[in-house]
C-alpha cells in the first residue's frame, strides 16, 4: 500500500511482509495504532526506492535486481504513485 504525504508525493510503502512483523519478533498490536508513516520509518527506515515515470524496462529490472525487491512503484512528474510495477509484471 502506497504511503502518500498531504500533497499526494509518495513517501514509503507498507508491505504485506511489514504487517507480518506485528505481534511477532517482539512486535505490538499496538503498531496498528500508529500513523502509517511512523510506523513504515520504524519498520524499514521510510525509505523508499521508486522509478521516474519515463523510466525504462531496462530501468525497472536493472533497480529490481540491484535493490533486490519484487515491486517498485513508478511515479509522475510531481511525485505522485502512477503504477506499480513488479518482476511478475516484467516476466509477462
Amino acid at each position: 500500500v502506497a504511503v502518500v504525504d498531504k500533497d499526494g508525493k509518495l513517501v514509503s510503502n507498507i508491505s504485506a511482509s511489514d504487517l507480518r512483523l506485528i505481534g511477532h519478533q517482539g512486535g505490538s498490536l499496538s503498531e496498528l495504532y500508529k500513523p502509517c508513516a511512523e510506523f513504515v520509518k520504524d519498520a524499514h527506515g521510510g525509505a523508499i526506492v521508486c522509478l521516474d515515470h519515463n523510466a525504462t524496462v531496462l530501468e525497472a529490472v536493472q533497480t529490481l535486481n540491484d535493490k533486490k525487491l519484487h515491486r517498485l512503484y513508478v511515479v509522475s512528474k510531481d511525485g505522485a504513485p502512477a503504477a506499480v510495477v513488479s518482476q511478475v509484471d516484467i516476466l509477462r
